[in-house]
């Protein structure tokens, strides 16, 4: 956890040299700077004195490997701060791949566009719609704290296309409905005009209930009145 000084002797594309009074200190291109860049000569010059912090030692070959962007803020932190899902913001394409774009949101912190987020319609190639140092606005929809990753929207900040409206049942297809609906209606009884009426349970009911009220009034004496009469004789009248 050392902080040294040193001075900048050898430039590389991997890296830098760094002399740390007769030691040679090395400093990967991507602990140069939280940012991308191209070259390290892009920032750093020879014979420029650099300050670093020591993150390994191998004290056998005497070298030290150092870390200048060890000693900065780190832009996560800053990104955190400032900004949530749904928010919109203005980046830079800084790489486009076949399944999307990755593009800086603050410097040293990059976000991925994937290619279905780029248009709502089909896009068959992404270097065909975007290309690197294009600057546009995103809607940031997702966040990935511990991967530190963020998912972006270039079609999230444009109008949905309206929906096609559905089509309509042609006038021929209703009236065939309607024949049909007839035609099912008189197979099963309905609207048949010259059926004879079936009788009701009621009307035979009532009629048997008439007949039994008017028997229900003749009496036995009614009934074998004149049987009577033939075995004992005439009756009192015929005297």
């Amino acid at each position: 956890d050392d902080v040294v000084k040193g001075v900048v002797k050898t430039i590389t594309n991997f890296g830098i040299f760094v002399d740390l009074d007769g030691i040679d200190g090395f400093v990967h291109r991507s602990d140069l700077t939280w940012e991308k860049i191209n070259e390290p000569k892009d920032i750093v010059e020879k014979g420029q004195e650099i300050e670093a912090k020591v993150i390994a030692k191998n004290e056998e070959d005497k070298k030290i490997k150092l870390s200048v962007k060890a000693l900065m803020d780190r832009p996560w932190d800053d990104f955190i701060a400032k900004y949530n899902v749904d928010d919109e913001v203005e980046v830079t394409i800084t790489n486009i791949l076949d399944f999307g774009a990755f593009a800086e949101v603050i410097p040293g912190v990059e976000g991925l566009i994937h290619v279905s987020e780029i248009s709502y319609n089909r896009v068959e190639s992404v270097a065909s719609v975007l290309n690197t140092g294009d600057v546009l606005t995103v809607k940031i929809i997702g966040i990935n704290p511990e991967k530190e990753k963020i998912s972006l929207s270039k079609k999230a900040t444009e109008e949905a296309p309206a929906r096609p409206a559905p089509t309509q049942r042609s006038s021929n297809s209703s009236s065939n409905a309607s024949s049909g609906d007839r035609d099912r209606t008189s197979n099963y009884g309905g609207g048949d005009r010259n059926r004879r009426p079936q009788q009701s349970h009621n009307s035979n009911n009532n009629r048997n209930k008439t007949v039994y009220e008017e028997t229900a009034n003749v009496t036995l004496g009614d009934s074998f009145g004149n049987l009577f009469d033939g075995l004992f004789g005439d009756s009192e009248d015929d005297k």
